[in-house]
């Protein structure tokens, strides 16, 4: 054992209480310290984050990350908001259960459309390449320039 855990040992309130497991229990549980001290009549809640320090107690407590987000999600509307509750919710799905963050992945789809279909031309009145005519006779589009060569 070393000098400092051997002096924590002898100085710390926690390490003699009569309820030390169950103090330890609700702090890796991430019960609110503050409250702790009040219910084990501790004088001082700083002993309580001394003592788990020292102990460890902070890393296991961290790894228990989906205690403190369940405390939130299932809290009284009127001491958490709607927002802390939402995103509570994104940070426990984020989580995996060894207490890793994972992001989800996205995915993005696009969707395929078909081009528009193109409107059908007419038939050509007598075949020839002058210009598309109605059943009455009228022209529809206009015949295209012909390029004449001129030679002198």
């Amino acid at each position: 054992m070393f000098p400092a855990e051997e002096r924590h040992k002898r100085k710390c309130l926690i390490c003699r209480h009569p309820d030390r497991e169950e103090i330890e229990e609700e702090f890796v549980n991430w019960h609110d310290v503050w409250y702790l001290a009040k219910e084990y009549k501790i004088s001082d809640y700083r002993s309580i984050y001394r003592h788990a320090r020292a102990t460890g107690l902070v890393v296991r407590r961290r790894e228990n990350m989906r205690q403190v987000l369940d405390s939130i999600i299932e809290r009284r509307p009127d001491r958490v908001t709607a927002d802390s509750i939402i995103h509570a919710i994104r940070a426990y799905s984020c989580l995996t259960d060894d207490n890793r963050w994972v992001e989800p992945s996205s995915r993005v789809e696009f969707a395929v459309t078909k081009p528009a279909p193109q409107p059908q031309q007419p038939p050509r009145s007598n075949g020839a390449k002058g210009p598309l005519q109605d059943a009455e006779g009228g022209n529809l589009i206009p015949a295209p320039e012909l390029e004449t060569n001129v030679s002198d």
